[in-house]
């Protein structure tokens, strides 16, 4: 299996694909969204973090750590009804938030899927303890499924 972990900046060679996005808003091709491709989000992390020779072990998944550690934004599709499901960094974690190229970038590629980023929760935390992201007038805001 092989597994492409180079970065692109034109969004129309990612389009309808799973990804993840840097800190600079450069697009990394997962898959494309409906395949029958073995590859998910874990398994294209594992082979990016021992690229850059990541070799430390973690308690959370490897997406989580490219989420959290090194900043990058999950952008994913439910496997049913392909509906977005985005990731982004708890700052508390690894101090990494998205930055405004990430989100021009997530952004742009939502709009050219036909999805409204506005209508997506995002987010945040360790596998299955999340809290929501709103984004509203350019501002992020997160609210906890707890409170």
């Amino acid at each position: 299996m092989k597994i492409n972990i180079s970065g692109y900046s034109d969004s129309l060679y990612v389009l309808k694909s799973d990804l993840f996005i840097d800190q600079n808003g450069l697009y990394y091709q997962v898959k494309k969204t409906i395949s029958k491709s073995q590859i998910n989000h874990n398994i294209w992390a594992t082979e990016y973090l021992k690229s850059i020779n990541d070799n430390l072990e973690y308690y959370i998944s490897p997406s989580e750590v490219l989420i959290h550690k090194y900043g990058f934004l999950y952008y994913g599709h439910d496997e049913l009804l392909y509906k977005p499901i985005v990731k982004i960094a708890n700052p508390l974690f690894f101090n990494k938030r998205a930055s405004e190229q990430q989100l021009d970038s997530l952004f742009e590629i939502m709009y050219l899927n036909n999805e409204d980023p506005y209508k997506v929760p995002m987010l945040i935390g360790e596998e299955n303890v999340y809290d929501y992201v709103e984004i509203e007038r350019g501002k992020i805001y997160v609210k906890s499924i707890y409170r």
